[in-house]
């Protein structure tokens, strides 16, 4: 917390000014976007000839489905979400994803998470785009196995994040990508899911507050 000090009266007033939390409320935006078998070379790449959306009931995967298989060859997710609530030009001092554990499908044979941030905003663009992003932007959660777990249900979002979204103010939004670490096909379906429908963001910042000359003064 800070104590802010007004003397510019002559008079004295304090007040305690508590670091303000924005929650979002459902995502304004999400997917998972799966890119098809592109001619059956069983490669998860960005050079794909379809994508489609793959969402099933709010539940979003981040998958590798097996070789030879008629699905496609994996899937990677976007959430996004309005974030005008929060003044431009404040500081973000954290960020945690939160999700409905009780509605989120068991993992199955799963990777790794990596949970990138897009810099271009993902409810603008394509599937193809969007897909493309989830692998080509900036990092800001490394092979995490949270998403393992039956019962976790939040994640901080680290240092990064809080740069990223305070970059992003001013266009009112911030979002993640979620994929496997590792999108090499196999013989085996390797897949982690997030209710993506009940994904919330926790931001904790701060307001800056601009000083203000002195008035009245007398000699």
């Amino acid at each position: 917390y800070k104590v802010n000090m007004d003397f510019s009266e002559g008079g004295f007033i304090g007040y305690l000014e508590i670091d303000p939390t924005f929650t979002s409320s459902t995502p304004n935006y999400h997917e998972t976007t799966r890119e098809g078998n592109n001619s059956g070379n069983n490669v998860c790449d960005e050079t794909g000839g379809s994508y489609d959306n793959a969402g099933n009931s709010g539940a979003f995967y981040m998958n590798t489905y097996p070789t030879g298989n008629n699905y496609g060859d994996c899937g990677r997710s976007v959430i996004e979400w309005d974030t005008s609530a929060i003044p431009d030009g404040s500081s973000i001092s954290n960020i945690e994803l939160s999700w409905s554990a009780t509605s989120t499908p068991a993992s199955a044979t799963p990777n790794p998470i990596d949970i990138h941030f897009p810099s271009t905003q993902p409810s603008t663009r394509t599937l193809a785009q969007n897909f493309d992003e989830c692998n080509n932007n900036t990092l800001l959660v490394d092979d995490t196995t949270i998403f393992d777990s039956s019962s976790a249900d939040s994640i901080d979002l680290g240092t990064t994040a809080n740069s990223e979204l305070g970059n992003a103010l001013s266009s009112d939004y911030f979002a993640v990508c979620l994929k496997q670490d590792n999108e090499v096909q196999d013989s085996t379906y390797h897949v982690s899911y997030i209710n993506g429908a009940s994904a919330q963001i926790e931001v904790t910042y701060t307001v800056p507050i601009a000083p203000q000359p002195p008035t009245g003064l007398t000699t």
